[in-house]
């Protein structure tokens, strides 16, 4: 291992301890539940997992499809970048058919040259406007009874407005229960309804970790309505021994399917898993874009010269 200078490791303890003391500084998780009680911020409830007979009816309404996606990119400096997106969606039943869609692209094709910030911007763009696609696809051939999508539906809403409310309307003509499942949550919307009860440090913590050490394991926040997420019910949830909630949302047209949701996902998630359900793990393993996937694919269609090219020298340097 490289040497590391005295002050170095000084920097970097300092660091911890600060760290270290923040962590003890946050309210207990009684005392969180108060704050969020006192203030109005939503409803703490508990999820139960469906039996036999409720798995059976759903699997007769049309069973439970999800839809996901994935991006990545291979070569150098801006421009000279390979973009490749998918998106897949399952079905539960119809011998767990699939839709998949697919889009490879490069700002070397473009006609004008962009920012490279603006051009990764249209490739997340792209890339919920093409889950969208695939969810309306999924809608339109399969008729699931449950549609799980891989984030917030808010996403959807902004990226992908137009096939969003293509989506949203077969799913309210054919009583289909939309749920956007959320791994990585990033907003603080408790920690601003009750941050003056909090510790300054936590003013603006994110939502998963106000509620981390919160709330039993199948035990949810039901977000009160119009607080969060206009035209959509919020939910954060601990649904496995992971502590660390995810979030879920619904449309608010569909806000009586709350609880249905509920356990659902507490049902289908698996009691040592990080909290997702069992079936979006499997959509997300299929879909998922690796870095050797990306290089066997450029190898076999445009060569290793041309990899050679576009790679950057600081890629080739030694270990």
């Amino acid at each position: 291992m490289e040497r590391i200078s005295e002050d170095f490791k000084e920097k970097i303890k300092k660091t911890a301890e600060m760290l270290k003391n923040r962590g003890l500084k946050k309210p207990g998780g009684e005392a969180v539940r108060k704050l969020i009680k006192d203030n109005h911020v939503g409803e703490f409830l508990k999820a139960e997992r469906l039996g036999e007979k409720d798995l059976d009816k759903i699997k007769l309404e049309g069973g439970i499809a999800g839809v996901d996606g994935s991006i990545n990119s291979i070569g150098g400096v801006y421009p000279y970048i390979i973009f490749i997106k998918r998106a897949l969606g399952i079905s539960s039943e119809k011998s767990r058919e699939e839709i998949e869609l697919s889009e490879v692209d490069s700002p070397l094709l473009m006609e004008e040259q962009i920012k490279e910030e603006d051009y990764r911007a249209l490739q997340k763009k792209r890339l919920a406007e093409l889950e969208a696609e695939a969810a309306r696809q999924v809608l339109t051939k399969f008729r699931p009874k449950v549609l799980f999508l891989d984030g917030s539906l808010v996403r959807f809403k902004i990226e992908a407005k137009s096939c969003f409310d293509q989506i949203k309307d077969i799913a309210l003509k054919n009583d289909v229960v939309i749920a956007g499942l959320v791994e990585g949550i990033s907003t603080s919307v408790i920690s601003g309804s009750i941050n003056k009860g909090l510790p300054l440090e936590f003013r603006y913590a994110a939502d998963w970790e106000i509620l981390m050490g919160a709330m039993d394991e199948g035990e949810y926040l039901e977000i009160k309505s119009g607080l969060f997420k206009e035209g959509f019910r919020t939910l954060f949830m601990r649904s496995s021994n992971d502590p660390k909630p995810i979030g879920v949302d619904i449309l608010e047209e569909q806000k009586d399917y709350t609880r249905f949701i509920a356990n659902l996902v507490y049902t289908l998630t698996p009691e040592n898993g990080r909290g997702i359900p069992l079936w979006m793990d499997i959509v997300d393993k299929k879909v998922k874009i690796t870095d050797s996937f990306m290089e066997a694919v450029i190898n076999g269609f445009l060569g290793e010269d041309f990899l050679e090219i576009i790679t950057p020298k600081r890629e080739k340097r030694n270990p």
